[in-house]
Order: structure tokens, then C-alpha cells, then sequence
């Protein structure tokens, strides 16, 4: 899809469509990064805006995936 990712809720039968950046902090959701490794890669990965609050904004991304019910963090 493009830089989309689609995440499929097989639960609820919903899809979610999520951007680039999005679907790499999804991607690294896999139970071995911790929100520090996440970091680290959007920094190497994208030119992240000097002054971007970015682990508020990782947060709010993984607020918003477990608000739709696609990832369980304990």
C-alpha cells in the first residue's frame, strides 16, 4: 500500500491503515525492543525535526494501538 501499512484486527475483523513511520514502531513492537530501542530507530531512520518530543509521540502511537485493540502491552 504505498509507505501505508495495513494492521488487520482479526478479532473485531476491523483494518487499520497506519502510516510509514507508524507501521515501523509496529513492526519493532515484537517484545525485544524496549521504548528507548524504538527511538533509536526513528532517529536513524527519519530526519526527526530538532525539538520533536519524539517518545511523547512513539507514546501516543502505542496509546493509539492499544486503544483499537491491535497490541497488548503488559
Amino acid at each position: 500500500m504505498g509507505d501505508e501499512v495495513a494492521l488487520f484486527d482479526t478479532g473485531s475483523g476491523a483494518v487499520h491503515i497506519i502510516n510509514e513511520t507508524g507501521g515501523m514502531i509496529w513492526e519493532l513492537c515484537d517484545g525485544s525492543n524496549t521504548l528507548s530501542d524504538i527511538e533509536e530507530r526513528l532517529l536513524v531512520n527519519y530526519d526527526v525535526p530538532e525539538g520533536t518530543d519524539l517518545r511523547k509521540d512513539i507514546e501516543s502511537c502505542l496509546g493509539a494501538f492499544r486503544e483499537h485493540g491491535v497490541l497488548t502491552i503488559p
